[in-house]
């Protein structure tokens, strides 16, 4: 319960803080800047760790998307806690299936 809680909060501070209209108050530009370079950088480092394990990545978007082809379950765990990944969305490229 601690680590889902903590996680509801992490990312409604990173979704707020900084120019957002829904948290005024809380306006730390380095702050804010030093959590989303974080989280760019976890992002990287999982499209880095899926290509060298042969998957084709496909689009990297905001801070938390990783589009990639092949079987991504092989290189990461499934899950919903901190070093896990969950999928999304699944479709098929370039045409009808």
């Amino acid at each position: 319960m601690t680590v889902a809680y903590v996680k509801a909060m992490y990312s409604k501070l990173v979704s707020t803080v900084g120019e957002s209209t829904a948290n005024r108050e809380l306006r730390r530009p380095d702050w804010m800047h030093i959590i989303r370079a974080k989280a760019f950088a976890n992002l990287w480092m999982k499209a880095n760790k899926a290509h060298k394990a042969g998957l084709q990545v496909v689009e990297i978007s905001g801070t938390d998307e990783l589009h990639v082809v092949g079987d991504w379950r092989s290189v990461f765990a499934e899950g919903r806690d901190l070093n896990q990944v969950k999928e999304k969305l699944t479709y098929l490229l370039g045409g009808k299936g």
